[in-house]
């Protein structure tokens, strides 16, 4: 077979000079250009479908024909066939960004390959990659800084709607933004009531715990959402009973056929009877534990006690169930003494299951995952995990027990809340709607998710790439090393961002980004000016005329703006402190609300309409993401990729397969 690619770099960032037999490498070739056309490559198909208003679809046909028509970022990179290591990178960076956001993936590459290619030509300008690398660390440690301390917003201090604006920035460019406030209310309800406190007090919003289940029919609007979890499959038999209510719920994750003996166990009976029996014997192991599963409420068979059996329910479904209900999942019976048991305390409990019908499908639904209190008596009903000698079965047992709060793996001491667990069940016409809806409402679910528990949230429509491009671009001319250049190229890479955005929209983007930065460009030095006026203005009050005197001479040697505070607000602001009774009023007072008004109209929230082609308040128009930072996560994959020198690709070693 052969062996995997092999790149190698040391650790301070200076690539490692090879010279093997296969190939001779130019030891001043720092950074191969070629390597960075080949992350190009991935990103060229990503940025038409990026957007409010994007134009791309895109078809992928996998080995066997299946056809998914997406324009999800994460979903084209993942389906993609990648053989280069280094373009591998960019897949793993978007389901990196998909795992942890949950949207964004496309902006995350796109950011990514910009930066490589603006890296590519400092490289051929003779800028050693270590000093890139350094530029880019530093312009990725002041972007994080800024958006934490000057764009972030709490969400506190936003309208009760901000969550519902977060989902529907996420649905925007996917196939149910027409229905987006149905549906964004829809993935708000879903997440809140998943809502648990973890063992350190922290409160957190596990999705996990929010079912997804697809029918076909009616329209996506009369999709709904169900306290309790859904399995998509019915029952057993059509003799078992609709309803089971109470019910309680065993899982167990191991088959209960029929017990055979396994490979290479041979038994000599000369008696054809005594085969008869070791056939009964077999059967009587199955009896056996079934009998043990009923005597944990129930000392009669199957439909007789009321058993709902279904069939071929998925070991995804069946872990699912346990933590929704509080059930174990079992994967024996043995004991520490090699015996054969089964405890009632590992048991879950909901107030029914029952099957009910959805288009053409039957489907078994679990309702009231009630939240169990330890250190109190509760009622536990549970689903039992049972397979028949021809198919796999759950058994749904309908028991009223009072049980306490001792369990298998010992006393619970602490109390713990197992909340409510929902579905979501969406309607649609076909197939493809109900994938793509489905993709769409996993995004939306996991930026609900990273919003509320980071609490903080951001403009989007470009707003935070465009305020970080002129923040580091006047961050770079106070530096005076090789530094400034990495970084003057960062501020420059983030604009790709808006510019993507306007071209997907058929807008003029070179007019519509000159007018962002113009906007983002005034905010910032307007707002030092601001510090200079107030600075001016407390000098004036509580310095003597020799500090005055002295502050001024060094204002005019650095060629500040306090010189001209002092001069402009001099007057000014006696007559109008003049007339106020309380200094600290008047110095925190009218100068604060107005400043506070100043920024949110001019400041740094500004982004682009797309739908009316200009720029706008986006944080007051409800354009927000979380705060998660994607530019981390595209600098980090950038430095990686920097780091490497070159790729050899090992020879297939002849040795081993002439021993084999």
């Amino acid at each position: 077979t052969q062996k995997p690619l092999c790149c190698f770099s040391c650790d301070l960032g200076f690539p490692l000079p090879l010279l093997l037999h296969i190939d001779l490498r130019s030891l001043l070739s720092i950074l191969s250009p070629t390597r960075i056309s080949k992350k190009m490559a991935v990103s060229a198909r990503t940025p038409d479908i990026m957007g409010e208003r994007q134009y791309g679809q895109d078809m992928l046909v996998d080995d066997i024909g299946d056809v998914t028509i997406t324009n999800d970022g994460a979903t084209v990179l993942k389906m993609l066939d990648v053989e280069h290591p280094a373009a591998k990178v960019l897949v793993e960076l978007a389901e990196l960004q998909d795992q942890e956001v949950g949207d964004g993936t496309t902006s995350v590459v796109i950011i990514a390959a910009e930066l490589l290619k603006r890296a590519n030509d400092l490289v051929r300008n003779k800028i050693h990659p270590t000093s890139i690398i350094s530029g880019y660390r530093l312009a990725m440690r002041e972007a994080y800084k800024y958006v934490d301390d000057k764009l972030a917003v709490k969400v506190e201090k936003l309208v009760i709607d901000s969550l519902v604006n977060c989902a529907k920035t996420s649905m925007s460019s996917k196939l149910i933004a027409g229905n987006s406030d149905f549906f964004a209310n829809l993935v708000v309800e879903a997440v809140q009531a998943v809502k648990m406190t973890n063992a350190q007090g922290e409160i957190k919003y596990p999705i996990k715990g929010i079912n997804i289940l697809k029918a076909h029919g009616k329209s996506a609007k009369d999709s709904y959402l169900l306290t309790g979890y859904a399995l998509n499959t019915g029952r057993a038999a059509q003799g078992m009973p609709l309803r089971v209510a109470p019910a309680r719920i065993a899982c167990l994750d191991f088959n209960l056929q029929k017990t055979k003996m396994q490979l290479g166990i041979q038994v000599l009976v000369t008696d054809p009877r005594e085969l008869e029996k070791i056939r009964q014997r077999e059967a009587d192991i199955t009896k056996e534990r079934i009998g043990k599963l009923l005597k944990a409420g129930a000392n009669v068979y199957f439909v007789e006690a009321g058993v709902i059996a279904v069939r071929r329910v998925r070991k995804v479904d069946i872990r699912q169930v346990a933590k929704a209900t509080g059930a174990t999942v079992v994967s024996s019976f043995a004991d520490m003494e090699g015996e054969e048991t089964f405890d009632s305390s590992l048991l879950g409990h909901a107030d029914e299951v029952v099957e009910e019908r959805i288009a053409d499908d039957d489907v078994i639904m679990i309702k009231g995952t009630k939240k169990l209190n330890c250190g109190m008596s509760f009622v536990l009903f549970t689903m039992l995990k049972f397979d028949c000698p021809t198919v796999e079965l759950v058994y749904f047992k309908s028991l009223l027990t009072t049980c306490s709060c001792w369990t298998m793996h010992g006393i619970v001491t602490k109390k713990q809340n197992f909340d409510n667990w929902v579905s979501l069940i969406l309607r649609g016409a076909n197939d493809y709607m109900l994938d793509k809806m489905e993709r769409a409402l996993h995004d939306s679910l996991c930026i609900t998710k990273r919003t509320l528990e980071s609490n903080t949230v951001v403009a989007g429509g470009g707003a935070v790439e465009a305020a970080l491009s002129v923040y580091l671009e006047y961050l770079a001319t106070t530096l005076g090393s090789r530094e400034q250049l990495a970084i003057a190229e960062f501020a420059e890479s983030l604009l790709i961002i808006p510019k993507i955005l306007a071209v997907n929209a058929a807008k003029d983007a070179t007019e519509l980004v000159a007018k962002l930065r113009a906007y983002h460009h005034t905010t910032l030095h307007k707002g030092s000016q601001i510090k200079s006026i107030c600075l001016g203005i407390w000098i004036l009050f509580f310095c003597t005329s020799h500090v005055q005197f002295y502050l001024l001479c060094l204002g005019e040697a650095l060629g500040s703006t306090l010189t001209l505070c002092l001069f402009r607000w001099k007057i000014f602001s006696r007559k109008y402190f003049s007339k106020r009774k309380s200094m600290k009023n008047a110095l925190c007072g009218p100068w604060k609300s107005s400043l506070f008004r100043w920024k949110m109209f001019y400041g740094l929230n500004m982004g682009l309409d797309l739908l009316k082609g200009t720029v706008r308040n986006n944080l007051e128009a409800g354009v927000i993401e979380p705060a998660m930072s994607k530019v981390k996560f595209a600098t980090e994959a950038t430095i990686t990729i920097l780091r490497i020198d070159d790729m050899i690709k090992l020879l297939k070693d002849e040795s081993q397969n002439g021993e084999d």
